[in-house]
């Protein structure tokens, strides 16, 4: 990825354990397939290796998507290849860790050399899939098998089924949207403790500009009208301090420095003013003659803010009294770059995922062209995803940028399990 001019950020760290657990992943799927075709004792190893890319193919093709192509491509061909070379030693009799061909059936070696000597010295060709597999693969399927086709069994599983869905149905209405910056990093770091005890002892406030780019004339009435209204509606908004103000403008006009007679006056007053009053020289600017006011700004503040939500209406309300201002003004703070997700998160997470599943959908119907078994694939993936979405609430995770990546992911590892 490098070679091709992707950069190096910290989400990009995230990259090599997510290649690796899909990896991993179609391995198994890859012996899986491998592991059937060992009852077909007529079949060459290029036959058996068609065979499993055959069955295990799909799942491999789907689940890895175009982020993990590379890891696809090493799964599709050098593993593949290992397979093969494995397939070559299993069916010419060789030792597993030396290679040398194994003559001697296990019966000669074990009256030889004992138990032992025969598990480590012998071996045989497997012509059924349970030879091949370890008891984690053989005892949860024969298990399984088993006690899934019990009556009772069956009504319990249906039961628990009913009783996890609806608990998810339920917590995707209590599922709560935004990032908390604390949970990105370790319960030990600085920052955590930081963040913990803002939110818990101090709160938090969003200090809010209104800004005026372009030049423009202050000495008028109406432009001190304009602004104490906004300054006005800001106070009035519920999520605004009313008690907390910052304006040059409405400060100078209490001052004997307020001189409206000409626009000369006027800003030979403002200078006198900020020349005493140096809280407010950032926010006036002057052209290069410093006759002329080509950007200015106010500033309020939100009132105590508890989660994301509150601050997402702090962001809205700023911006709603700044459109329907006629001071010609917009409303800027820092934390909105970060507050802007708050409000398109759920939009792009439906979007986004949607567009995952109908690929997922035109995909399974090209690979799967059986209704049936399409629909049941699709209603397995969405309810996984109601699961997933509706747990978040219990484990005390937010909608985010952050877990919209996951959500999206798990589409494909759902995919795997048909």
């Amino acid at each position: 990825m490098s070679a091709v001019g992707v950069k190096f950020v910290n989400i990009s760290g995230v990259m090599p354990f997510l290649t690796l657990g899909i990896g991993v992943d179609d391995m198994f799927l890859l012996m899986s397939g491998w592991s059937e075709t060992l009852s077909f004792t007529q079949l060459t190893v290029p036959e058996r290796i068609g065979t499993v890319f055959k069955k295990a193919g799909i799942g491999i093709t789907i689940t890895s998507a175009v982020t993990v192509l590379l890891c696809y491509i090493t799964n599709a061909s050098i593993f593949g290849a290992c397979l093969t070379l494995h397939g070559r030693r299993v069916f010419s009799r060789r030792h597993t860790f030396t290679c040398l061909p194994v003559s001697k059936s296990r019966e000669h070696l074990q009256a030889e050399g004992g138990a032992c000597y025969a598990m480590v010295c012998s071996g045989e060709i497997p012509t059924r899939p349970s030879q091949d597999q370890s008891i984690c693969e053989k005892g949860p399927q024969a298990a399984l098998t088993k006690v899934l086709m019990l009556t009772p069994v069956r009504m319990l599983v249906l039961l628990l089924f009913a009783i996890y869905l609806g608990v998810a149905i339920w917590g995707c209405t209590t599922l709560k949207q935004g990032l908390d910056l604390k949970n990105i990093v370790l319960t030990s770091s600085y920052f955590y403790k930081y963040q913990a005890w803002l939110q818990t002892d101090f709160g938090e406030w969003i200090p809010v500009s209104f800004v005026t780019v372009g030049a423009k004339v202050y000495s008028s009435a109406e432009a001190l009208k304009n602004m104490q209204d906004l300054l006005s509606a800001v106070h009035k908004h519920p999520s605004m301090d009313p008690d907390v103000e910052s304006c040059w403008l409405t400060s100078l006009a209490k001052t004997n420095f307020y001189n409206t007679s000409s626009d000369s006056a006027f800003i030979s007053g403002l200078h006198e003013f900020l020349a005493q009053q140096t809280r407010f020289y950032n926010d006036v600017v002057f052209d290069s003659t410093n006759e002329t006011i080509i950007a200015s700004r106010c500033h309020a503040s939100s009132t105590w803010l508890i989660d994301s939500n509150d601050e997402k209406a702090v962001m809205n309300g700023a911006r709603e009294i700044a459109d329907a201002s006629p001071a010609n003004v917009f409303a800027y703070a820092e934390a909105f770059v970060l507050i802007e997700q708050y409000v398109t998160i759920l939009w792009s997470t439906f979007k986004t995922v949607g567009s995952t599943l109908a690929v997922m959908l035109v995909v399974t119907i090209v690979f799967l062209p059986q209704p049936v078994i399409v629909g049941l694939v699709m209603f397995q993936v969405i309810m996984i995803l109601v699961g997933v979405f509706g747990f978040m609430a219990f484990w005390d995770l937010t909608l985010s940028s952050v877990t919209m990546v996951l959500l999206i992911m798990s589409v494909g590892f759902s995919v795997d399990f048909w």
